[in-house]
């Protein structure tokens, strides 16, 4: 027998679960009634699935596109008198979060194995600076973020 993958996320008053091509989810309603759904999630890339980069691609797109569809449905659950559409702050603070991420965890790490390659002599030693300062910025990370209220 196989083993099936599960994976899942945390939503706005709720959580969701995918397992395959099918996700459920459920939500909490400001009543504090629970209300839920099961739905089906078409892959992206199809045929190209058996591609090792493509899959991967196709991977991530699938999980960021049934994350949005599973939190859109959540918001529209849990916060039925807020409106559909995202107010211009709301797009340019979601704007300034991705900037900051792709600027912390892309671009210091290539700035710091910059600075040391010199001192490590070669580009392995320079990937090898850049891959330890990604590791201890998402590490950095996690352990700032375990400290928020809201998280314990």
């Amino acid at each position: 027998m196989g083993h099936e993958l599960v994976g899942g996320q945390a939503l706005i008053e709720g959580v969701m679960i995918r397992q395959g091509s099918r996700w459920s989810a459920a939500a909490r309603r400001p009543d504090g009634t629970i209300v839920t759904t099961i739905r089906s999630a078409t892959p992206a890339f199809g045929p190209t699935r058996s591609v090792p980069v493509l899959r991967g691609v196709g991977a991530l797109v699938d999980s960021v596109r049934i994350g949005l569809q599973a939190m859109r449905w959540s918001r529209g659950e849990s916060e039925p008198d807020r409106p559909e559409v995202p107010s211009i702050r709301e797009r340019l603070v979601v704007l300034g979060v991705v900037a900051t991420v792709l600027a912390v965890f892309l671009l210091v790490p290539l700035g710091v194995a910059a600075m040391l390659r010199p001192a490590v002599g070669s580009a392995w030693g320079a990937a090898f600076v850049e891959g330890v300062a990604r590791l201890v910025l998402f590490v950095s990370y996690l352990a700032l973020l375990s400290r928020l209220p809201g998280v314990r």
